[in-house]
């Protein structure tokens, strides 16, 4: 599993991020309402 870690396309990190946010619950906030959505950059801007 030994990948560039540069380069990725953010279509690539998505599935990633998306594991890592249900193994180790990043962003409980966000994935209690919308668990299998990305989760919105600017929306913590406003």
């Amino acid at each position: 599993m030994e990948q560039h870690r540069y380069g990725a396309t953010p279509q690539e990190l998505a599935p990633v991020i998306d594991f890592l946010r249900e193994q180790f619950a990043l962003s409980p906030r966000h994935v209690e309402t919308h668990p299998h959505e990305p989760v919105p950059e600017a929306a913590d801007a406003e």
